[in-house]
């Protein structure tokens, strides 16, 4: 869809479909249409942006067409979006979520979060002039000790996938001082064998409220001089304070951020739109709050 029809279309449905999204019960057929709707305005919103590689020369990044992952966020203001994932030769390199809100204020918004997923660094242009340019690598992997080595079976390397995640836990506080314990998905949202000769095989997983991604975790089988073996890494996918442990040992910690809305150059960025003029804002959103 060409940007100018895009922000029209936007313009049309996006203030109904923020102002009634809790008017309808679920199984409502009001509601299907709208999820669908809200499901082509953020599909083209996803097609909207060009994602890059900076190697030499660029490598442009491959958007997976269907969503990996739909969520709803009951917990939190019944916020809802789509998950969207740009790859490179099968590997996952950038997430975007793109989700409406609806905060303490009332006030409702839409959003753009993005987490790069890779271990080098990327660029990204949308509509509208809006860009993200990470002036470091999203991903720092680290080896998954005592982990027994990749299994030859893309089905048994699954089950050890799934086994590894189950290892971890994570805990989010809020800006109130609230702390949840976040809930695994253990069905990996995108699995991929990659054409690498290094990487055999991952699994993006994630760590949700609701169904609402906070953190992203990473698991991937790798050939190397070493021989086989596991590796995982982290990322945040909320602006609180996170951390996550494996069996109790703490492995991340991120601090609760107040910027997230105006530092394009880090790997964790959101766009927060206005939706009465349907641009992107250059500042903070007057309120600070978001799932």
């Amino acid at each position: 869809m060409a940007a100018v029809s895009m922000w029209i279309v936007w313009g049309l449905v996006l203030p109904s479909l923020l102002g009634q999204q809790e008017s309808t019960a679920t199984g409502d057929p009001a509601e299907s249409e709208q999820s669908g709707a809200f499901h082509k305005l953020a599909f083209a919103a996803a097609t909207g942006y060009e994602i890059e590689l900076a190697t030499e020369p660029a490598t442009r990044l491959k958007l997976k067409e269907e969503p990996v992952l739909r969520w709803t966020n009951p917990v939190q203001s019944d916020g809802a979006g789509e998950v969207y994932v740009w790859t490179d030769r099968g590997r996952p390199e950038a997430v975007v979520s793109i989700y409406r809100f609806v905060p303490a204020s009332g006030k409702p918004g839409l959003h753009h979060e993005f987490h790069s997923l890779s271990e080098t660094r990327l660029s990204a242009r949308g509509a509208s002039g809006r860009t993200w340019s990470p002036e470091q690598a999203g991903l720092e992997f680290q080896r998954v000790p005592d982990a027994a080595a990749p299994a030859s079976s893309p089905a048994a390397r699954r089950r050890q996938m799934r086994d590894i995640a189950e290892q971890f836990q994570a805990d989010k506080t809020d800006r109130q001082g609230d702390k949840r314990t976040l809930r695994l998905l253990t069905q990996p949202l995108y699995r991929y064998e990659p054409t690498r000769d290094d990487v055999l095989d991952g699994a993006l997983f994630a760590f949700v409220e609701g169904t609402d991604p906070e953190a992203w975790l990473i698991l991937e089988a790798i050939e190397s001089q070493k021989g086989r073996g596991w590796r995982f890494a982290l990322a945040r996918m909320n602006a609180d304070a996170l951390c996550v442990r494996r069996s109790e040992s703490l492995v991340q910690e991120w601090e609760g951020l107040r910027k997230v809305w105006s530092d394009p150059s880090k790997p964790y960025f959101m766009f927060n739109f206005d939706p009465a003029k349907l641009l992107p804002m250059s500042a903070e959103p007057e309120s600070k709050e978001s799932p």
